[in-house]
Formats: C-alpha cells, structure tokens, sequence
C-alpha cells in the first residue's frame, strides 16, 4: 500500500509541477464527472419522489456513486482522495509540505472550476431550466443550509471517511468488475454527508436555477459552508484514514496493508 501511495503522490507532484494546464484539467474533469453524476441523480430523484417522497432519497444515493466511478476510472484529479494521499505522504515524509499544499490548492481550485462550468450547463438543459421551490435540488440545498457549522464539520469528516475507505480498497483490487460494485456499495452510504467538492456543484445548481427559494443561500454563507466541510473532509480522509493507514503500516512490523 505505501508504495502505491508514493507512487501515485510522486506522479501528481511531477505532474503539477511540470504542467499546471494538464494537472488542473485533470481536476477540471474529475469536477465536470461528479456534476454530471450529482446532476442525473437530482433528476432522477425529483421524478422518483413524486411517487412517494422517500424514494427520490434512495434514488439520488443509489445513482451518485456512479461519480466517482467515473473519477476513479477515467483518471480525474478529486481535492478529497488527494487529501488522504498527501496527508499519508506527509506522515511518511515522501512528500514535501510545500509540494502537498500546491497540488491540494491547485486540486481545489480546478475541481471548483469544473463544478461551476458543469452545473451552469446543467441548468441550461430541459431537466433543470424551469424548475420550482419543491424541487429535490431546492429541498437538498436548503436542508444543507439549515445545517449548523459544526454539523457541517463532522458530516464533512464522515463523508471523506467513506470516499478513502473506497480508494483505500480498490488499491487491493486488480478486476474493475469488482471495484464498481465495492464502489457503488460504500458510495451509496454517502448521501446526507458533507463532500466539499459536490456542494461545489450542488450549490453552483441551485445558484443558476432558482436561488431566490432558498433561505440563507448567500455568498457569504456558502463560502463559509465550504470552507468548514473542506476542513472537516480533511479531517476525515487525511486525517483519519491518510494518517491512520500510514501509523498502521509504519515500518517493517509483521502485519502491513
């Protein structure tokens, strides 16, 4: 597993380092993906409610994890897997602070790039031009909204907790047909918790659609939101699962992952 870590820490760095165009698409990519995936599922959701209003929840988080299936598999660069790989890194000193903070910022900024430009397309399509304040998107963003901070903070280690079980896991895997499964099953968990990089979408949505429903739904406020749930994914998949995974395989002991 550490090697796996160095490796994959030792191509982002020489990557960013060397072109910061192709790094950040990378980013972009992984954060066009996740819209895509948070855009379907909110579609989906909204029609599958109407048949009754507890089955547009399963809906959306049978369908989300199919975003990180896509980032996963198609190479895109995700700000909170990258959390758990620069803070094992770090842990481990394979990696410098300075080198772990620019791909971390470089990551961010990117994936918000692509979040944005992904859900302003989104809501130019049929299934979100015209929507209402019942919409599922709506209902979503305000129950976030409503959220206190330090909800926020531990939902955001919770759901980062659950992104790097997966990366985690599918390293020990060599079939991709047993990594969709893997991923889909601990994903789909997911929905309820804070990921920062799917706010970026799910909140740029609401921003282009009908933000005026939503009370609270200020710069300000969302700024914030982020900033806490970014903070509280670090704790979760640096933190918990990056450093945790680097003290257990410390060394030469007998049992290492």
């Amino acid at each position: 597993m550490n090697d796996k870590i160095t490796a994959a820490i030792n191509k982002k760095v020489a990557l960013a380092n060397t072109s910061v165009w192709q790094y950040g698409l990378r980013a972009i990519f992984a954060g066009i993906y996740l819209g895509i995936g948070c855009g379907v599922a909110f579609m989906t959701a909204e029609q599958i409610s109407a048949v009754h209003p507890d089955l547009g929840r399963f809906a959306y988080a049978l369908l989300f994890p199919w975003c990180l299936v896509m980032i996963i598999f198609l190479n895109g660069e995700l700000t909170t897997s990258n959390m758990m790989y620069f803070a094992n890194g770090l842990y481990r000193k394979v990696v410098k602070p300075a080198d772990a903070a620019k791909v971390l910022a470089l990551c961010t900024l990117f994936n918000l790039i692509g979040c944005v430009a992904i859900a302003w397309v989104l809501s130019q399509t049929l299934g979100f031009h015209e929507i209402d304040a019942s919409h599922y998107l709506i209902h979503s963003v305000q129950t976030k909204m409503d959220k206190s901070y330090g909800l926020i903070f531990l939902d955001g280690i919770v759901a980062n907790m659950l992104v790097n079980i997966t990366v985690i896991g599918i390293m020990f895997m060599k079939d991709n047909s047993a990594k969709i499964p893997y991923i889909l099953g601990i994903i789909f968990a997911f929905y309820g918790f804070e990921h920062v990089i799917a706010n970026f979408v799910t909140y740029s949505l609401a921003a282009f659609t009908l933000p005026s429903a939503i009370e609270g739904f200020t710069l300000d406020h969302v700024l914030l939101q982020w900033l806490v749930a970014w903070i509280g994914n670090f704790v979760g998949g640096g933190v918990v699962m990056g450093i945790g995974y680097g003290f257990l395989n410390k060394g030469q002991d007998i049992y290492t992952d």
